[in-house]
């Protein structure tokens, strides 16, 4: 096929094209579109957050597996300590239960049976419940909050407690913060004034014995049943993407590149160097396009209109350029520069 000449004043030249200044600089290394700053900066920057994700979220989920591991190891160790009297373990100075969180301790006194509030919003085995707490007035002045037990709420009704003095068995465990819905924490601040120093914990009543028998109107509320979740492993997944993001980027980068090139390689007819595919050529192939340099094609080419017979037509004497692997810069012949070379 003859190359697109322009009459420019008695010499031919090829009209310019817009990869002309990549064929005139042929030493110039051509840039993949997987390897061009933009894409790289944007390639850095996603890494970046992914990694930073990672290592937030990991720190978070450490954060709850650790949190969840010192109370299942303080549940444990409570179970194997003395029943001891609360007095012993907390203090009213105290601001929360502390190492006593778990323990099972005593208290004596009597029961306000004029405090009792109804807890709701709580199931327990599935089953909605009523809950009734209400203050214990110890024997030395101070005041604690029990939680005497529940009965489901379709037949719940308020148990009457007993008069005098008792001896309340629970569990220590720490007050519930408050919020804007009273009747759903257990907190002294939506309970009446006990009129004295206010312990910082409360009681999951156990038993409630008076000096004939003892409290059973109520079932007791059972223990929380402590895991430690699947926290530990989400900390190493997220920590693992953190580790893994710069080398899946970079994968995937050097992948695109290939591809790219692949396919470039495919739309010009061409395959890869030591490739007998199909659209590949042979050193000495006289195939258009693949002419090597100094050889011609004026054994299998016709002379054209206007030209003497035997002549070389101008592109027929001009070696093939390097082509370019931009995708929209097609090679269609040699260069201005060339054909000046070759006249």
């Amino acid at each position: 096929m003859r190359p697109n000449l322009v009459d420019t004043g008695g010499s031919e030249h090829h009209a310019p094209r817009p990869y002309d200044r990549e064929v005139s600089n042929p030493g110039r290394p051509l840039r993949r579109a997987a390897y061009r700053p933009w894409r790289l900066a944007v390639t850095t920057l996603a890494v970046l957050a992914v990694f930073a994700l990672g290592v937030v979220a990991g720190r978070w989920q450490w954060e709850r597996y650790t949190t969840k591991s010192d109370a299942v190891a303080a549940q444990q160790r409570a179970e194997d300590a003395a029943v001891v009297n609360v007095r012993e373990v907390v203090s009213v100075s105290d601001a929360d239960a502390g190492e006593a969180q778990w323990r099972t301790v005593t208290a004596v006194g009597t029961l306000d049976s004029a405090a009792v509030i109804e807890l709701r919003g709580r199931s327990i085995d599935a089953v909605a419940s009523i809950q009734y707490v209400t203050w214990l007035h110890v024997n030395d002045g101070t005041a604690v909050v029990v939680n005497l037990g529940w009965l489901p709420r379709a037949s719940a009704t308020m148990p009457t407690l007993p008069a005098g003095q008792v001896t309340v068995t629970g569990v220590v465990r720490d007050l519930e913060p408050r919020n804007d819905r009273p009747g759903t924490r257990i907190t002294p601040a939506d309970m009446s004034d006990p009129g004295g120093p206010i312990l910082p914990l409360y009681l999951m009543a156990r038993s409630v014995c008076g000096p004939q028998e003892c409290f059973d109107a109520l079932a007791p509320v059972p223990e929380p049943s402590l895991s430690l979740g699947p926290h530990l492993s989400y900390a190493m997944q997220w920590w693992l993407l953190a580790v893994a993001a710069a080398p899946i980027a970079i994968a995937l980068t050097r992948r695109d590149a290939r591809l790219e090139r692949e396919g470039l390689l495919k739309d010009d007819g061409r395959a890869e160097p030591g490739s007998t595919e199909p659209g590949s050529t042979e050193p000495g192939s006289t195939e258009p396009g693949n002419i090597e340099p100094g050889s011609t094609e004026s054994d299998s080419t016709e002379p054209a209109d206007g030209e003497p017979s035997g002549a070389t037509p101008v592109s027929e004497s001009i070696p093939p350029t390097r082509r370019t692997w931009r995708r929209w810069d097609r090679y269609t012949g040699p260069s201005d520069e060339e054909v000046e070379d070759a006249l």
